[in-house]
This record gives structure tokens, C-alpha cells and sequence, in this order.
């Protein structure tokens, strides 16, 4: 029966460098390692985590030596996993573990053993949930910084997507400050039509854009330079008649010493020589 089950390397293995080692067995084993997370429990993580256990002389032993140090968790799946988990990890004491099991292999003593093991379906559902729990935590959605040259049409570009008019606003018409809007899913799924179902494909759910729009006069330096290092991502916005300015290459640096991923678009394209005008939102 193929099931899914819990281990824990607990902080005295961390300690001895042993992660590898735990885990190697299992997948030499034939497991599938589904999930892994580095982590240090709190005490009130600990105490939930322990709660079957929370009537027991122990019960302050354990969560005091499961909090001490860094953990590493693992789901992993298989057939017969629970099961077969308790006997390659060994007994509790680890004197008194099996030779070849993981705790008589490098089991120190009670506390100290290496490692846990959920030991039934009931136990590795709270257990897991416990351990995991950051995986339930909704994605926060990704800051997009818009760099590019003075007049490279930043603003007005956001303005068509976002359905404003900012740009109209500003002195000049130029971008003196850095602006922040939120684009929900719901408006990129329109402006990308069916671009947008690559993104649909994704395990996760991305629930918007956060855009932050930089200004491009050559005054501003900081403030692309502020924009830039708070990105996850980056569009380069260059004319396609102008190519690359000073500005441009100067973003373009800030975006490659802070390794952030980045794509250029080219805008005002229609004002190419030649250009026909469509009625799609795509040029090509």
C-alpha cells in the first residue's frame, strides 16, 4: 500500500552532519522524498507537535532537546511507509536500536537519537501539518520594478494597463517618483489573453503583480537604484527607436549587480516606420 510518511532529523544529527546520510537511506530504500524544510522549532511548536506525550515525565526533555538546535523535516512516500520508516529508524533508546538501524548506527541515547518517525496515519497527519505548516501560507505576490530611460514610456505603459492616467499628472510628463500599484490576476489574465494560460500551468497560484515604477531622468540614480534592489523580477522598458540610452544601461547594471531576472520590452512600436496597426493586442 502506498502511503506517505514523517521524519524528522532531529538537532544533534544537524549537529553531527548526518542530514545526508539520514536521508540518503531512505531514498536508497526506493522512497520518493516529497517535501524537505530546514527549520527550529518554537516552544509552542514543540509543545503542539509533543502533545501526545504532553502527560508524560519526558514530555520537558523532548521539547527541550527538539527546540535546541536546527531540524530538518521530510515527507516522503512509498509503499508500506509508515511501517516500514519505524523499523529502519530503530527503538527509541538507542542502545537498545538494532545494529544497522538508523539509531543503532549513531544513536547517542534517548533524547539524542537521531531521529523521528510518525507511527501511525493519525500521528503523520498532525505531525505533518505541524512541521509543514508554512506551506499553507498564501503566496505573496511578486514585486515587478519597471525600469528604463527618461521618456522610454514607462508610465504610460502601466497607465494602458492599469486603465490610469499618472503620466498625464506629472511635471513634463516625466516620472519624478516611484509609484506602487497592484495588478491583480484578474487584469494580467485580460492584458495577456492566452499567454496567460502558460502561467495558469504553474503548481502555485500567483495572486497579482506588485509594480513599482522608477523614474528615468538621469536625477533620479537612487531612486531606480532603491527600486531595483526591492525587485523579484524586472522589466527593462526601452524605445525601439532610441535602443539603449545612459539610463537604460545604467538599470541595466543596477538589475545585474543585485542578479535580478529581468526581460525587455520594446514600446512604441507602432511609431516604427511602416507599422500597421492591429486590432489584437499582440504585434506579432
Amino acid at each position: 500500500m502506498t502511503e506517505q510518511s514523517l521524519f524528522i532529523v532531529k538537532p544533534d544529527a544537524v549537529a553531527r552532519n548526518l542530514v545526508g546520510e539520514v536521508v540518503s537511506r531512505f531514498e536508497r530504500k526506493g522512497f520518493k522524498l516529497l517535501k524537505l524544510k530546514m527549520f527550529t522549532f518554537t516552544q509552542a511548536q514543540a509543545e503542539n507537535f509533543y502533545g501526545v506525550h504532553k502527560d508524560k515525565p519526558f514530555f520537558g526533555e523532548l521539547t527541550s532537546f527538539i527546540t535546541s538546535g536546527p531540524v530538518v523535516a521530510a515527507i516522503i512516500e512509498g509503499n508500506n511507509a509508515i511501517a516500514t520508516t519505524r523499523i529502519m529508524i530503530g527503538a527509541t533508546k538507542s542502545f537498545e536500536a538494532d545494529p544497522g538501524s538508523i539509531r543503532g548506527d549513531f544513536g547517542l541515547g534517548f533524547s539524542e537519537n537521531i531521529i523521528h518517525a510518525s507511527d501511525s496515519q493519525e500521528s503523520f497527519d498532525h505531525e505533518s501539518k505541524v512541521a509543514f505548516e508554512w506551506y499553507d501560507l498564501q503566496i505573496r505576490q511578486p514585486i515587478v520594478a519597471v525600469l528604463g530611460h527618461v521618456d522610454s514610456g514607462k508610465t504610460s505603459l502601466l497607465d494602458r494597463i492599469r486603465g490610469t492616467g499618472v503620466q498625464g499628472r506629472e511635471a513634463g510628463g516625466i516620472t519624478q517618483h516611484i509609484g506602487a500599484s497592484f495588478l491583480p490576476s484578474e487584469t494580467i489574465k485580460e492584458m495577456c489573453g492566452p499567454l496567460y494560460k502558460k502561467l495558469e500551468k504553474s503548481e502555485h497560484k500567483v495572486p497579482g503583480l506588485l509594480v513599482i515604477d522608477t523614474p528615468g531622468h538621469e536625477v533620479f540614480t537612487n531612486l531606480r537604484s532603491r527600486g531595483g534592489s526591492a525587485a523579484d523580477i524586472a522589466i527593462l522598458v526601452v524605445d525601439v527607436n532610441r535602443g539603449f540610452q545612459p539610463q537604460t544601461n545604467e538599470s541595466l547594471k543596477i538589475l545585474q549587480s543585485r542578479k535580478v531576472p529581468f526581460l525587455v520590452a520594446l514600446h512604441k512600436c507602432d511609431q516604427i516606420s511602416g507599422w500597421r496597426k492591429s486590432e489584437t493586442k499582440f504585434i506579432s
